[in-house]
């Protein structure tokens, strides 16, 4: 793969990019039979020491990374993964190991980089599972808008263990995906969640071979890059709404979002196409 960026957590103080101590992230443009797609980027976290556990730093690299690619006109899928064993192993614990009550009511923003990656991100995000994902990884993986895993993935909320409960939207999104029940049994626990069963309830999409996980990533990309990135775009903005608000909301918004793709040339050139039974020429505008 052609590696476009590397990008390293200033705040960890070490110039060496090979230092597996240090939060860093790969970015590179996927690559898939001999083909570069730059249209498609896969992040890698890359922090094995820790197993990419998510302390607040890496939290905000993590964010500030997807926001720049999410901003670049030519990118127009994201595949998020992990390096080593591990997506994310969970949070920082030692990091979270210093913190009282006061510290962390009054920085209640520690995990809102997970919920800007899920509100803020207009491209799609694939998490491909390659191992760990645990806790805030897990709420991580489900801030994404498709997830597959490996077949030597692992998920679970473990937070029970450290007497506190998933605080980055893990209680609220595995209750609207597996209903109040089983995601009761899951966190309550902390047992791992079976992938079938993941599948099953749709928390995750698929279950990958471990070493096609990333190939099969880029497959799906692929399948997606063959649209307009205007339609992407905002198919995602109205699939959000539907988790955010009632029917009648939803299909007001829905109607808009339709209504807007009118004016873009691949729409025109989507209908023109059609009619004259031709592959589209997307323009992405």
């Amino acid at each position: 793969m052609e590696r476009i960026l590397l990008i390293k957590n200033q705040l960890s103080g070490n110039n060496q990019t090979n230092n597996k101590n240090e939060n860093s992230i790969l970015v590179e443009n996927a690559v898939f039979k001999d083909k570069t797609y730059k249209e498609i980027k896969i992040v890698t976290l890359n922090n094995q020491k820790s197993l990419n556990a998510l302390g607040k730093s890496f939290l905000n690299l993590i964010y500030e990374t997807l926001l720049k690619i999410d901003t670049d006109d030519e990118t127009k899928v994201i595949i998020l993964t992990g390096i080593g064993k591990a997506f994310a192993a969970g949070a920082d614990i030692k990091g979270i190991s210093k913190n009282d009550y006061a510290f962390v009511a009054k920085n209640d923003w520690d995990f809102l980089p997970i919920e800007n990656i899920s509100y803020h991100m207009n491209k799609p995000i694939i998490a491909a599972l390659n191992g760990f994902t645990f806790g805030g990884g897990l709420e991580l993986a489900l801030a994404c808008d498709i997830i597959l895993a490996s077949d030597k993935a692992s998920l679970a909320f473990p937070e029970h263990k450290l007497g506190l409960i998933p605080g980055a939207g893990g209680t609220q999104r595995l209750t609207r995906l597996m209903g109040y029940h089983k995601a009761m049994e899951f966190i309550l626990t902390t047992k791992n969640i079976k992938l079938e069963e993941a599948k099953n309830f749709g928390v995750i999409n698929d279950i990958v071979p471990h070493d096609k996980l990333i190939e099969t990533s880029i497959s799906l990309a692929i399948d997606i890059c063959k649209f307009s990135l205007m339609s992407i775009i905002a198919s995602k903005k109205s699939m959000k709404m539907a988790l955010e608000t009632n029917l009648y909301g939803g299909l007001k918004a829905e109607k808009y979002i339709f209504q807007g793709l009118f004016n873009t040339e691949d729409k025109k050139e989507g209908v023109k196409a059609f009619i004259e039974k031709r592959p589209p020429q997307i323009k992405d505008k």
